[in-house]
C-alpha cells in the first residue's frame, strides 16, 4: 500500500467515524429528558413567546396567514429587497439571495433538509459554505461533495405514523445546538410535511431560533393531502408569525401544482378563511425569506 493510499484510507475512516458519531448524537438528542446528555452549546435564553397570546389566538394566526398572502401579491408588482437567484438543477432547485440581503460571506453554514437523490443545491452552496444535507429516506455516503456532509436524519411532522418510518428524527433547535452553530446563512426545508411542525418545535425549544438564520427557503404543501387538521393551518400561521418577529422578510413566492392527488383534495377552512392562496395550480409553494441588511 502506497503512502497516498494509506492517507486516503485514513481520511475515509475518519470521515465515516465522524458521521457515525454525529448521527448517534442526534439520535440521543431525541432520547428521554432523564438522560440529560451534554449539549455542544448551551441553549439560548428564551424570549418566552410561548406565553405570548398571539401564538395561541386563532384570529391572530389567520391574520398572519393573510399578511403573508398580501405580501405574495405585492411581490408581483414590487421588486424584492434582493434579487432571488436559483441554486441547483432539476428538482433540486431552490432560490437564495446571493447579494443585497445577508450575502453568503465566508465562513458560512447551511442546513438542507430533504435532498433525496439530488444534492445539486447543496453542491453549489458547498462552494461557499459548509453544508449539512439531511434526509432519512435515502442512503448516501457521508461526503456528497466538497464541504457537503450527509446525515440520514429527518425533521419531524405532525403525523406520528409517518414519522415512525424513519430511524432518526430531530428538531431544528436541537440540531443547531448539537452542531454548535451560532448562525445559519441558509436553512432549506423541503421535507414533505415537516413545515407544519416547525413552529411547535421552535416555540417549545428555542423561540429565538430564527434570529440565528439569515435566509430560509421552504416548500409549503397546502393541499389536504398534507394539511389534515386545523392544527396544520394554524401552525403555518405560527411559522409566518415567528418569521415576522425575527425580521425575515418574504423575498420570493413561487406557487405551482403538486400533482392530481393534491390538486383535487381541496383546501382547509383556515386557509380559505384567511385568504391564503390555495387551489388548483397553487398547492406546492416555494417561499424564500431573508433578512434585510441594516
Amino acid at each position: 500500500m502506497t503512502a497516498a493510499t494509506r492517507l486516503l484510507v485514513a481520511k475515509t475512516a475518519a470521515a465515516t467515524t465522524a458521521a457515525v458519531v454525529l448521527v448517534l448524537l442526534l439520535a440521543h438528542s431525541l432520547a428521554p429528558p432523564s438522560l440529560q446528555l451534554p449539549l455542544a452549546r448551551a441553549a439560548p435564553e428564551s424570549l418566552n413567546v410561548v406565553d405570548d397570546a398571539e401564538f395561541s389566538d386563532r384570529a391572530a394566526l389567520l391574520l398572519a396567514l393573510n399578511r403573508t398572502a398580501r405580501r405574495m401579491e405585492r411581490l408581483k408588482t414590487v421588486a424584492p429587497a434582493c434579487p432571488p437567484v436559483p441554486a441547483g438543477s432539476g428538482g433540486g432547485v431552490h432560490s437564495i439571495c446571493k447579494t443585497g440581503v445577508a450575502g453568503l460571506a465566508r465562513p458560512c453554514k447551511v442546513y438542507s433538509f430533504g435532498i433525496s437523490n439530488n444534492w445539486s443545491f447543496d453542491t453549489e452552496l458547498g462552494k461557499l459554505c459548509s453544508v449539512v444535507a439531511l434526509d432519512p429516506s435515502v442512503t448516501h455516503q457521508s461526503e456528497l461533495a466538497p464541504n457537503v456532509h450527509f446525515l440520514p436524519v429527518g425533521a419531524r411532522t405532525l403525523d406520528p405514523s409517518s414519522d415512525a418510518r424513519w430511524a432518526l428524527l430531530t428538531t431544528l433547535p436541537r440540531l443547531r445546538r448539537w452542531l454548535g452553530d451560532d448562525r445559519l446563512a441558509v436553512l432549506k426545508m423541503d421535507c414533505e410535511g415537516c413545515e407544519y411542525a416547525l413552529a411547535e418545535d421552535i416555540l417549545q425549544e428555542d423561540p429565538t431560533f430564527f434570529d440565528h438564520v439569515e435566509q430560509f427557503a421552504v416548500e409549503i404543501h397546502v393541499s389536504r393531502v398534507f394539511m389534515t387538521s386545523p392544527q396544520h393551518g394554524l401552525n403555518l400561521g405560527r411559522l409566518f408569525l415567528l418569521l415576522e418577529r425575527s425580521g425575515l422578510q418574504l423575498i420570493e413566492a413561487l406557487l405551482g401544482p403538486c400533482g392530481p392527488p393534491h390538486e383535487t383534495s381541496g383546501c382547509t377552512a383556515e386557509l380559505v378563511e384567511s385568504g391564503y392562496p390555495c387551489g388548483p395550480n397553487l398547492m406546492c409553494q416555494n417561499l424564500l425569506f431573508a433578512r434585510a441588511q441594516h
